[in-house]
């Protein structure tokens, strides 16, 4: 009897210890884990690369753009929307990734045999990602007769989430099912989901307002130096430190 108690508290033992074992485990590999971002970029596509019948020169300029920045990083994954006149570009991936792409846009002389002008929407750290490689969609669309012919009450923060927000129901909408299946998907985005598509109004709109960030804004004000000044040499009168107060 006695020793049939210990088997059973041996049998606990073992399990219980298991259990951390496996704990350690995973808290081994969650430290490893490198902290995916998620990067939304939007551009104006240069005239001569415009339309349907020009899309394989700017997905190629897109795909390359991708393999330069690898590195040794896990695979960058993501969408390209490549509409009429605009292109809209989602890039998940290494902080190290996000930081090549950035400084590529930051320079003018990189793209600006491809695309115009380009605005940084959201760079998101800490995020799961929504894609299992780099999707490709041509939009079956018009061209806009007037580029800039929109206007909106909103602020530019309402309307830059508006288009995260379609956008992550592509993500979603794709992230439980398999590549090949995703890319047949993404075909047929628009009569599935209509509400998941940005109008190329409101994109040449946010092209247009100078409150979102070019990359090249966005990094020269991340790598500012900057000078804190505390408030209390700012406040008049000055305030007595609590010791002197005591000590009088």
């Amino acid at each position: 009897m006695a020793d049939q108690k210990y088997e059973d508290m041996k049998e606990i033992v073992l399990d219980d210890d298991e259990k951390r074992r496996n704990l350690l485990d995973v808290a081994k590999v969650n430290s490893g884990k490198v902290v995916q971002f998620r990067m939304v970029l939007i551009a104006r596509i240069n005239e001569e690369h415009q339309g349907q019948a020009n899309s394989a020169v700017m997905q190629n300029f897109f795909e390359d753009l991708l393999q330069n920045a690898q590195g040794h990083s896990s695979p960058l994954t993501g969408l390209l929307l490549l509409y009429p006149v605009q292109s809209i570009s989602v890039i998940e991936g290494a902080y190290e990734s996000m930081q090549f792409i950035l400084r590529f846009f930051a320079k003018a002389q990189n793209f600006s045999g491809y695309v115009s002008k380009v605005k940084l929407l959201v760079l998101s750290a800490n995020v799961d990602r929504h894609y299992r490689s780099f999707n490709k969609k041509v939009m079956n669309l018009v061209a806009p007769r007037v580029e800039g012919d929109y206007s909106s009450s909103e602020p530019f923060e309402v309307l830059v989430g508006e288009v995260l927000s379609q956008l992550s129901i592509i993500g979603r909408h794709l992230s439980g099912i398999s590549q090949m299946a995703a890319a047949k998907e993404l075909e047929s985005i628009q009569e599935k989901k209509p509400e998941a598509i940005v109008s190329q109004d409101l994109l040449g709109y946010l092209l247009n307002l100078k409150e979102i960030p070019s990359p090249e804004e966005y990094l020269n004000f991340y790598n500012k130096t900057r000078r804190i000044i505390l408030d209390e040499n700012t406040v008049w009168p000055i305030r007595a430190r609590l010791l002197d107060q005591v000590e009088q």
